[in-house]
């Protein structure tokens, strides 16, 4: 039924102006902004679209205009290649350290109905949090910060036996993951050029499922080593936190339209 609700908005929802310039639809960009500007009741100065460069053409524009960027670009340059990478690592460690704390909430010796509902609330907390906090603080060290208390909570948990006191700690990286999955989401729209973001976006949550399918098979590791899946939770946290030193802050920065500004975005 919700999903029903896609058709209904559809026809109101407009196209990104980023996306139609990037791909050369000047005369598309300009209806949008017109429509945009229409409804916020704001009024355009007759030279705002020979200010923004919206009767350029493509023979004007960079050349990497002139085809349709794809998968292959995103990882044929180096500093591209290190972020997909990363960004990758990060997606894939949220799904697995979130699912393996969602899943073992009832293993941890407390009322698996007062888990669960704890664990909401403290997803419901972590997201408001980081709402401010990226603003103030940034993403990148957000973003760190947020793997670091996940890891370092289920690291802890690993030598706490089961009852309440583990389940706290395991709330406590609960709220680091959640943290990170929110920041986690926004990072590849604002690290990513424009013309090959979905493609990239498309890539990070396809590793991400793969990894979700394969978190239920991980927590059979209680019945042959008990401390495995928070082992395996804690080294990839730490690991992922380590690795988001590579990417740029982008709080307040121009976000990169092509491949050449995602190249030196950040440098």
């Amino acid at each position: 039924m919700t999903f029903a609700l896609f058709f209904f908005f559809y026809p109101f929802i407009p196209e990104s102006v980023r996306w139609q310039i990037s791909k050369g639809r000047y005369k598309e960009a300009q209806a949008t902004v017109k429509r945009v500007a229409k409804i916020n009741k704001v009024k355009l100065t007759d030279d705002f679209f020979y200010q923004h460069n919206f009767y350029r053409t493509r023979e004007t524009t960079n050349p990497e205009r002139n085809h349709d960027p794809n998968l292959i670009d995103l990882f044929r340059t180096p500093v591209l290649r290190k972020r997909m990478i990363v960004l990758i690592s990060v997606w894939m460690t949220n799904n697995l350290i979130f699912y393996g704390l969602h899943l073992s909430t009832g293993s941890f010796g407390v009322n698996i109905y007062l888990s669960f509902l704890i664990s909401a609330v403290v997803e419901i907390v972590a997201m408001i949090i980081c709402i401010l906090v990226i603003e103030r603080v940034g993403r990148r060290y957000s973003l760190i910060a947020c793997l670091a208390i996940s890891g370092i909570a289920s690291c802890i948990a690993i030598f706490i036996p089961v009852g309440a006191a583990k389940t706290g700690v395991a709330m406590v990286g609960k709220f680091g993951i959640a943290g990170s999955w929110a920041i986690g989401l926004i990072y590849p729209f604002e690290i990513l050029p424009i013309v090959t973001r979905s493609v990239g976006i498309g890539i990070c949550s396809s590793a991400s499922r793969v990894v979700a399918i394969a978190t239920p098979l991980m927590l059979l590791l209680y019945d042959v080593w008990p401390p495995g899946p928070l082992v395996l939770q804690t080294i990839a946290a730490l690991v992922t936190a380590a690795l988001c030193l590579i990417l740029p802050e982008t709080r307040g920065k121009k976000l990169p339209e092509t491949l050449e500004d995602g190249e030196m975005f950040g440098m």
